[in-house]
């Protein structure tokens, strides 16, 4: 079954002139779509050979139980033309659902390496660079280290510096409460580990939905807080149903069969002088309320009606 991934972030909306858009140059990207390796990814460039495998010494490391120790070969020739090689791996290598010895892969191909999917994808260079920082950031030391997101005392220290720039340049600032559905029902059914697999999947899904200055914080056991400055309500409301849709058509049967996983998301953006507790508090609230309507959705919190200034009648 092909296995979707995370679009990137548009980083600048349409200018509505009609023109053609300007022809990029793109970077052929060999990525990691499902599974406990989810993002991981390798350039292919021209005149590169690479081995895919569980060694850590090969080019694209992958730590499925299923993937051999040195599982695959990539070749890519002068051109560009790039064909994969299956080193007779014990659990084989397949393109697009076909087993093979040989093959030629393709912008869009998907590549099983025993069970792991990726997929080739031809990237911009401000796409291959924003899943680089993605992916470094991840990694950072101090980190959350089940997802790899900012850790919760983030919201006592540096939150306090991004609220501040907002209030200072007047410029909005959300939020969105992302919070996983039936999450306990998880790890119930399938085990703790599996529970732990998705969490992590929700965090790096969510961090590649959003722009490089939007932090991801682990806000709980089966919840991610996401703050998005410079961003009204409206816009909010946008990113928080990219990420939904994202999340609910991501291919979850890699950590488990037949697991469906879902979000429900509750957006606030920050009224003036509004307590970052109450803030985050309705946001949490919003998505209580979206997962009580059904799941799978996204709710706007209530907006704090603006109270009279001192002296107003």
């Amino acid at each position: 079954m092909p296995a979707s991934a995370a679009p990137f972030p548009a980083s600048r909306p349409p200018d509505g002139s009609g023109r053609s858009p300007v022809r990029r140059r793109t970077i052929p990207t060999l990525r990691v779509v499902a599974g406990p390796d989810l993002l991981r990814f390798v350039t292919l460039t021209p005149n590169r050979q690479l081995r895919v495998g569980r060694d850590n010494a090969t080019e694209l490391p992958l730590s499925h139980p299923t993937v051999s120790k040195v599982h695959a070969r990539i070749a890519v020739d002068s051109t560009g033309q790039v064909t994969v090689f299956d080193l007779k791996s014990t659990n084989g290598t397949a393109v697009n659902g076909r087993r093979v010895r040989r093959a030629p892969l393709r912008a869009g191909d998907h590549l099983e390496v025993g069970d792991v999917p990726l997929r080739l994808d031809l990237l911009s260079q401000d796409e291959l660079n924003h899943l680089q920082r993605v992916c470094d950031r991840l990694e950072e030391p101090g980190n959350d280290p089940q997802t790899g997101l900012y850790p919760s005392t983030y919201l006592t220290q540096d939150l306090l510096r991004i609220v501040s720039r907002c209030e200072r340049t007047t410029i909005p600032l959300s939020i969105l409460a992302v919070s996983i559905d039936r999450f306990a029902d998880v790890g119930d059914i399938y085990g703790s580990h599996v529970g732990s697999s998705v969490l992590k999947g929700v965090a790096r899904l969510t961090a590649l939905a959003v722009r490089d200055d939007d932090p991801c914080v682990k806000g709980g056991d089966d919840h991610i807080l996401v703050f998005l400055p410079g961003s009204t309500a409206q816009s909010a409301l946008e990113v928080a149903e990219r990420i939904r849709r994202i999340i609910a058509g991501h291919d979850w049967a890699r950590d488990a069969t037949r697991l469906l996983i879902t979000t429900s998301i509750g957006v606030a953006t920050r009224s003036p002088a509004e307590a970052i507790d109450a803030w985050i508090g309705r946001a949490l609230h919003a998505a209580r309320k979206a997962a009580a309507s059904g799941r799978n959705r996204v709710e706007q919190a209530v907006v704090l009606p603006l109270l009279p200034s001192a002296g107003t009648p």
